[in-house]
């Protein structure tokens, strides 16, 4: 039997924890691009979950659980928190970063709005979460929507900018199977400890990639004051903050009701990247931003007769009338 959520996304406290994840994520696409003036791709990960990996570990042993909920981990769960620390941060990032240089960063936040669509399929594969006709109508939707936009509509293929785009969708992809892997370790480990155990795993890829990036070194000596604001800003908010309060709130609820959230990344990246970095989005863009946006929508939308099932069985629990 799928493991029941505790609690609704439309919770007043989860949903303000969610809304401040998606406002801070959709600021991180073009806060990246500011860093990667100054940093090379793989170096700029490196640095941001070294220090992030520092504030999680501090948060385990200040207000988290300490060494007691890290000896408590089998066997089992550290296998699935060292492959969800390299997923989530390593290979999410690693593609990102070096995609974000041949596309811009409104654009990486559409293509990444697909994310959910992903999730959807592993949350029914693997977490035994239901497939309705409104998630495959939806899935498509996205499918068809994220190819035209990735192409430019057939428009750049061949180019790199095309590399870029293909590389926003590996992003997408990984980000939904470190979700994947986080909601069913969930159900056992509070995630302070997850991302304080799982995150330090990722800096092992991370520094074999930057090792080989001929400018890291003297990128660290050289940037300018902004670019080490800017990973700053990745490292302690877009992801030590963010993190803790996206999984919190995926402890409690379905993976593919809180993906629906992750399409608003894309309104708000655009606008941002707009207002911080001038970028202009295409009508071609803009088009296949319409079809993504509204087939990751549909994706997440509930029939009826099952959303009438869920509410049903909702309200044998006592804190039913609470979540309303």
């Amino acid at each position: 039997m799928a493991d029941r959520p505790r609690s609704s996304v439309k919770h007043p406290t989860n949903l303000a924890m969610v809304m401040t994840t998606i406002l801070i994520w959709a600021l991180a696409f073009p806060v990246i691009k500011v860093a990667l003036e100054d940093f090379p791709p793989i170096t700029l990960a490196l640095v941001r979950f070294a220090i992030a990996s520092l504030f999680f570990l501090v948060l385990q042993f200040t207000i988290g659980g300490g060494m007691a909920a890290i000896r408590a981990l089998t066997a089992r769960l550290w296998a699935l928190i060292i492959i969800f620390g390299v997923v989530q941060s390593a290979v999410t990032n690693i593609a990102q970063n070096i995609g974000m240089q041949w596309t811009e960063a409104g654009v990486a936040s559409i293509i990444q709005s697909v994310g959910p669509v992903f999730a959807v399929v592993l949350a029914v594969m693997f977490l035994g979460e239901r497939l309705t006709r409104m998630k495959v109508v939806g899935g498509a939707l996205a499918i068809l929507g994220t190819a035209g936009i990735v192409t430019g509509g057939g428009a750049i293929l061949g180019s790199s900018t095309l590399l870029g785009n293909l590389l926003m969708v590996v992003t997408a992809a990984a980000y939904a199977v470190g979700g994947t892997i986080a909601k069913y370790v969930l159900r056992d480990v509070d995630p302070t400890t997850m991302m304080a155990v799982g995150t330090p795993f990722a800096l092992i890829p991370l520094a074999i990639g930057a090792a080989f990036e001929a400018d890291a070194m003297s990128s660290l000596q050289n940037a300018s004051a902004t670019a080490w604001a800017s990973v700053v800003f990745l490292a302690l908010l877009a992801t030590g903050v963010t993190m803790i309060l996206w999984y919190m709130v995926l402890a409690r609820v379905e993976l593919s009701h809180l993906a629906y959230f992750i399409y608003l990344i894309p309104v708000f990246s655009v606008a941002l990247a707009w207002a911080i970095l001038g970028e202009t989005i295409t009508a071609v863009q803009a088009l296949f931003a319409g079809v993504i946006i509204a087939g990751v929508a549909v994706a997440q939308r509930d029939e009826p007769s099952a959303v009438a099932a869920v509410v049903d069985a909702g309200c044998e629990e006592p804190h039913c009338e609470d979540e309303e």
